[in-house]
């Protein structure tokens, strides 16, 4: 296959990528009135300088925003990969849409490729500058005895109740708590926060709390929800009651589809849908 047809293969994703963006133009009042969940796309990225005006926004579901992502990034390459391998990361935008196996290979071939291309040698951005003697002076000396402990910004005095599986109760700081455990920042935060149960077997709670609350098993899992749901088959078969109670009713139905099911981010799952 010569140039001339790669340059016609780029056309040709530009195509369908223009065609995409209109068809979905046309489906944004549907998508706000139906309560479902969206995100906002940039059609022309601010990486190859769109504005964020409303003309170049446009409404689209987390499965269409990573769509677009690939096709920009087959049509313009370089950064365009590196935004499509941040679209796959666990926080992203793109809600719980994961790459195959053969695009998520690709995806970091690509991006390799570009890092290296443009964060190596003459090309990156600090190649070639040195910090004077007073810069790195004045760097020093901003750290010397300042910005540890409480003299950190992000030092939290609050004092946490921490409780282990095994029986063991401390009340102290996260700081304190962090040098006497060896756990990272970022666990003791969540445990803190409230967004994760348990770290290494601690939790924070003012109570004892039991092992299968804490993990979130049988009874105490997520999806077992005191919301009443309409459920209505294509059969013509209807169920008002919990997303739990459908699947333990219907055996073979997915948890996490039917959870997106009442969550208004899937359409349909084996002939159920949510009527709302």
């Amino acid at each position: 296959m010569g140039h001339g047809s790669f340059i016609w293969c780029v056309m040709d994703y530009s195509r369908i990528y223009n065609e995409f963006i209109s068809d979905r133009r046309n489906r944004e009042s549907f998508l706000f009135s139906s309560g479902i969940y969206y995100e906002k796309h940039h059609i022309i990225p601010r990486a190859l300088g769109g504005p964020d005006e409303k003309s170049n926004i446009i409404c689209i579901t987390p499965s269409d925003h990573l769509f677009a992502h690939k096709l920009l990034a087959l049509i313009h390459g370089g950064s365009m990969w590196h935004a499509l391998n941040m679209c796959n990361v666990a926080d992203s935008s793109c809600k719980g849409i994961r790459l195959c196996r053969r695009w998520y290979e690709r995806v970091k071939n690509e991006r390799s490729r570009y890092m290296s291309s443009t964060m190596s040698g003459e090309n990156h951005h600090f190649y070639g500058k040195k910090l004077s003697q007073e810069h790195i002076k004045k760097l020093v000396e901003s750290h010397i005895g300042k910005r540890m402990g409480v003299e950190n910004n992000m030092y939290d005095p609050k004092v946490y109740d921490f409780r282990h599986l095994d029986g063991r109760h401390e009340k102290t700081t996260k700081s304190e708590f962090r040098k006497r455990h060896g756990l990272s920042s970022a666990r003791v935060s969540d445990i803190c926060n409230g967004n994760r149960p348990t770290a290494h077997g601690w939790y924070v709670s003012d109570v004892e709390m039991e092992a299968d609350k804490l993990s979130r098993r049988g009874v105490y899992h997520g999806s077992v929800k005191d919301d009443i749901y309409r459920f209505f088959h294509e059969s013509g078969i209807s169920e008002e009651c919990t997303q739990y109670e459908l699947r333990l009713k219907y055996q073979g139905l997915n948890q996490s589809h039917v959870s997106a099911l009442c969550r208004g981010e899937r359409n349909n799952h084996k002939g159920w849908r949510v009527v709302r």
